[in-house]
């Protein structure tokens, strides 16, 4: 007879990390609203920092509010956007297309180290 026994205590750890309030899921809501700033329209900052005091960091939900911020994202393309090469509609979604792996990796990293594993 052959008898395994697993450890899977660092589990519980793991999953809670990966819960809305949890370490991973704080990661990922500030990653993608730090990585969206060079891609958010920007004439004052407004929009920008929106997110910072409309969101529910750590919770899956970030908020741009503003009574702009739907015309920004859903904008024509053909808008011109000033003060940087990036800025312009649709930014999470344009964001998420050049760095979204990286985050996720990031992400990744963070719950197998949470874990204990992988350091």
């Amino acid at each position: 007879m052959f008898k395994v026994e697993l450890d899977v205590s660092c589990l519980d750890k793991a999953l809670k990390d990966l819960e809305p309030g949890g370490e991973v899921q704080l990661f990922l809501d500030n990653e993608i609203i730090k990585h969206c700033d060079p891609y958010v329209p920007m004439k004052q900052g407004i929009l920008m920092e929106s997110p910072l005091y409309a969101s529910e960091i750590g919770h899956g939900k970030i908020i741009y509010d503003t009574p702009y911020a739907k015309r920004m994202y859903n904008a024509p393309d053909d808008w011109k956007f000033q003060n940087g090469p990036l800025r312009g509609p649709n930014w999470v979604t344009r964001m998420w297309e050049d760095r979204g792996e990286e985050i996720l990796q990031g992400a990744a990293k963070l719950a197998l180290e949470n874990a204990g594993g992988g350091k």
